[in-house]
């Protein structure tokens, strides 16, 4: 990875609640993340030299980490009792010559002020919420990109294994099961 690399090491949790109101959808949270990833991958798209490092809280949500394509998204969760809070700062100190970081958290006093001696920049998530809205939108798979041909525009555009598992995530529930009484 070259110097030249922009890191974002996100507060995901911060920036759901903060930068967006996604709770107000009436979504459960595995549809609210999904709904950020899919965001934060546009954004990628448009930043060919960023990287994405997603940090959730773990302490409500099993321990794993994911890649997700492009592989500059790294979604991570904390192991309690370490927070996400505490991961950032643990990444922050790992990655801090891998490239410019960029902290992204409302969480001033918890964060920032600890990052002294790390060189990094901070937007709050209602910062970068703004700048992921700036970015342009695709209305569906086969819509048209701005300089691109019509005919080009007209064939759908190819879906990835993981785009199809976000979409999934997102509108599948789990069947329930009726119980019956003998």
């Amino acid at each position: 990875m070259s110097s030249a690399t922009e890191i974002f090491l996100i507060d995901g949790y911060n920036l759901l609640w903060r930068g967006y109101n996604f709770r107000a959808s009436g979504r459960d949270l595995a549809a609210q993340r999904s709904m950020l990833e899919v965001q934060l991958k546009g954004f990628l798209r448009a930043a060919p030299e960023a990287q994405v490092i997603l940090v959730y809280d773990g302490a409500h949500f099993v321990d794993e980490v994911t890649t997700m394509p492009p592989r500059r998204l790294e979604i991570l969760y904390s192991r309690p009792p370490q927070t996400a809070d505490e991961l950032i700062l643990q990444q922050c100190e790992r990655r801090r010559r891998a490239g410019k970081l960029v902290v992204v958290t409302s969480d001033v006093k918890d964060i920032v002020r600890r990052l002294k001696g790390v060189p990094f920049r901070h937007l709050t998530s209602e910062e970068f919420a703004g700048r992921l809205d700036a970015l342009p939108r695709r209305s569906g798979p086969g819509a048209s990109r701005p300089g691109k041909a019509k005919a080009e525009s007209e064939k759908p555009r190819k879906i990835s294994a993981a785009e199809v598992e976000g979409w999934l995530r997102i509108f599948s529930q789990p069947k329930k099961r009726k119980r019956v009484r003998p």
